[in-house]
């Protein structure tokens, strides 16, 4: 009820202002009558009496403040007024009405874009098994480890159930003589399909067994999109040969739509084994590297596993690994886990802050 008689005069105040404004002033008037007997009842001349209830009662202008806001309308009274003003004030001006309208739209469309990007992008879980199970492997401040490490810790450790990596790499793409372009692949270790938990939408992934040797097994795995794109969706693409930088590799798979790769920012053409690593980088060969930091790595932890427990195993190994080639390796930077998808926390850091 008491809702309702609010909403009720406000519903006055606003369209029946007039009426409301005369209603006050008889309001008032009343009340300073009232005022003014009770004063010569207690005694006083009458232009006394009548001149203690006005230093009483006090204005009637800020008398009516008063009552508006006790009756909680003063605020949408101001509201409607400003408002009349703005439209007053805009229809004298409509060029900068146009341009104020215009760039408020740009804000807005902004501020929507940039929290939109947030949500999807930041917040999004990859689209894989179980993702809240998935970790990725942050050394010191840096995302990349090298890949003899990371055979470290994969062979090593005993919280995880899969311990996974991979690069990004452009490519030089050739599908049929003369028709060559470059495009964004990745470079993934044979258990990469495996950890994610992900079924191919066609044909079959490649898996550790094509990942044991350097430049043994030149297979390739298609994204959905490159698929419809350069081969029209046909099945028949299972089994074709195209060329990376003048190297056939022969299509075993096609990933599902939904998965473009493990960093959200990157959707990638194409995987192919991290063996494969110097036909997709000649001239580049950091599998035998220790300080070439330049692989992701993401792990799926066992269950039962914490992340506390995850990183204090992995910075076990991490010392261990540092005593064996302290030449190469800072012992100072310790390993931390953070979410996947955002290149470690190169990303997710300044974009969490940013949003």
């Amino acid at each position: 009820m008491r809702f309702t008689a609010q909403f009720q005069m406000l519903l006055r105040s606003l369209f029946l202002r007039r009426r409301v404004e005369s209603e006050l002033d008889e309001e008032f008037r009343a009340h300073l009558q009232q005022e003014t007997e009770e004063n010569m009842r207690l005694g006083m001349a009458p232009e006394q009496a009548a001149t203690r209830a006005r230093q009483l009662m006090g204005s009637p202008s800020l008398y009516k403040e008063e009552c508006r806001d006790a009756r909680a309308t003063r605020f949408f009274e101001i509201l409607v007024r400003d408002l009349r003003y703005a439209l007053r004030t805009m229809r004298r001006a409509p060029l900068f009405t146009a341009a104020a309208v215009f760039t408020l739209a740009l804000a807005i469309g902004a501020n929507t874009t940039v929290f939109t990007f947030v949500e999807n992008i930041l917040l999004r879980p990859l689209p894989v098994r179980e993702p809240a199970q998935l970790v990725a492997v942050n050394w010191g401040k840096s995302a990349n480890i090298s890949y003899p490490n990371y055979l470290d810790f994969r062979d090593r450790n005993a919280v995880f159930s899969q311990l996974a990596a991979d690069r990004v790499a452009i490519v030089n793409l050739s599908l049929r003589n003369r028709e060559n372009f470059v495009s964004w692949g990745y470079e993934a270790t044979g258990n990469y399909f495996q950890t994610l938990g992900i079924q191919p939408y066609l044909g079959r992934f490649f898996g550790p067994a094509e990942d044991d040797k350097p430049n043994a097994h030149p297979v390739i795995v298609l994204s959905y999109r490159s698929w419809q794109t350069h081969f029209a969706a046909d099945p028949g693409a299972i089994g074709r040969t195209i060329k990376i930088n003048g190297y056939p590799f022969t299509i075993i798979g096609i990933a599902p739509p939904y998965f473009l790769g493990t960093q959200l920012l990157l959707a990638g053409d194409f995987w192919i084994p991290m063996s494969m690593q110097l036909q997709a980088e000649p001239g580049e060969d950091f599998l035998h590297s220790r300080i070439a930091s330049n692989i992701w790595t993401l792990g799926r932890l066992k269950p039962g596993i914490s992340r506390t427990q995850a990183e204090a195993e992995l910075n076990r190994i991490r010392a261990a690994v540092v005593r064996e080639h302290p030449t190469e390796l800072d012992p100072k930077p310790k390993i931390h886990l953070g979410q996947p998808g955002l290149i470690g926390d190169a990303l997710r850091k300044p974009i969490a802050g940013f949003g």
